[in-house]
């Protein structure tokens, strides 16, 4: 529960602290590649993503908060993991025109949890690269790539391990 209120929480101070022109919601869905320990002992899975991308006008930086939902199938006897994500992230967007690239790092909160195993709260950084590609007005699509590494964010053999994962996203910002 105190996850899912510091997820909320995250958004809703987001959505109200920026300024509404330089404000545009996104919304992204795609795959999640798992790696490191993580691959050990989970499939592929999915993911969604709820984020607030605000910034000056004409500025390259940014700002991008996120909520997001990564689901990862179990090996064998191990049960699907999910993670719920509270991220801070800075965006730093590259030259270009209809087609502009653009580099995210940021920090964040996971809450992790194995089907039937209590969940577990874990700090973690993440980062990628994006390509916007514009369409009518402020809209515009996006495919993004990044790596995710969360600290001490699954338990293995009784002790707790880093997680590392590789979400690849598919969304339209507006």
């Amino acid at each position: 529960m105190n996850a899912r209120l510091i997820v909320l929480g995250t958004a809703a101070l987001a959505m109200w602290a920026a300024p509404a022109h330089g404000q545009r919601l996104g919304l992204a869905v795609g795959a999640n590649m798992p790696t490191s320990t993580l691959d050990e002992t989970h499939d592929a899975g999915f993911h969604g993503v709820v984020s607030v991308e605000m910034s000056s006008p004409g500025s390259a930086i940014g700002f991008r908060p996120e909520v997001a939902w990564y689901q990862f199938g179990g090996e064998g006897s191990i049960g699907s993991l999910r993670s719920l994500a509270a991220t801070a992230n800075i965006t730093l967007a590259l030259p270009g025109t209809s087609v502009r690239p653009y580099l995210i790092g940021g920090v964040g909160y996971y809450n992790t949890k194995v089907e039937d195993v209590d969940a577990d709260d874990s700090f973690g950084l993440n980062a990628g690269v994006g390509l916007n590609f514009m369409l009518a007005g402020r809209t515009n699509a996006f495919v993004e790539a990044r790596m995710h590494h969360v600290m001490d964010g699954i338990q293995r053999g009784g002790d707790d391990r880093n997680a590392q994962f590789v979400p690849i996203s598919f969304g339209i910002r507006f």
